[in-house]
């Protein structure tokens, strides 16, 4: 019977957990606009609005739209989502992805692309991705780390060598939406910045 209580109180602590993981996601927030700030030695070069999300009241986008930094639309896409049973979430019935921008870019592919990654997990999170090429040969990885909420932290890089190529950093608000993503060279220095606006 002790293990019986044992089992249901670690049941419910783990649905908990996971219910205040997805609620905290929402608060309510219908739109979020998306900053990219690029830097040169260590100075702003160029600031732009790269990415507006719209989202429902499940906290789920319904419309993306990418901008290039003259402010042109690169992609939109859309989702509409619906109740496809009784009892479950709503789940992404129609998609629409259009890029309305003619850049005059033919696509040309001069060899096939292959990629094969290999995911390591520990309490649940990727801590590790491991990329391959055709051949089985490691071609780099990346390691994650995370705070209590299952949020990334931190995101490194590595040539197959091991040598760090780059490494990114997450700092998020109160409510654990993201505020600022962060882009490091190996040396330290910042390269890029996306800042997070919510309304």
């Amino acid at each position: 019977m002790k293990n019986f209580a044992l089992i249901t109180a670690v049941v419910l602590i783990a649905l908990s957990a996971t219910a205040q993981k997805k609620e905290r996601r929402t608060y309510g927030v219908e739109k979020m606009t998306e900053f990219t700030v690029k830097y040169k030695d260590g100075k702003e070069e160029e600031r732009y609005i790269s990415d507006v999300e719209f989202y429902n009241e499940d906290g789920k986008w319904i419309e993306k739209v990418d901008y290039l930094p003259n402010g042109q639309i690169k992609r939109i896409e859309k989702r509409k989502y619906a109740k496809i049973d009784w009892f479950g979430e709503k789940e992404i019935v129609e998609e629409i992805v259009d890029e309305p921008l003619d850049r005059g870019v033919e696509e040309k592919k001069l060899k096939p692309d292959y990629k094969r990654e290999v995911y390591t997990y520990e309490k649940g999170e990727v801590v590790r991705e491991d990329e391959y090429n055709r051949e089985g040969e490691l071609k780099g990885w990346k390691t994650f780390e995370y705070n209590g909420y299952g949020d990334v932290l931190e995101e490194r890089e590595y040539k197959a060598d091991g040598e760090l190529k780059e490494y990114e950093k997450y700092t998020y608000d109160k409510r654990g939406l993201p505020l600022k993503r962060q882009t490091f060279k190996a040396s330290g220095e910042l390269e890029e910045e996306k800042i997070y606006v919510y309304e």
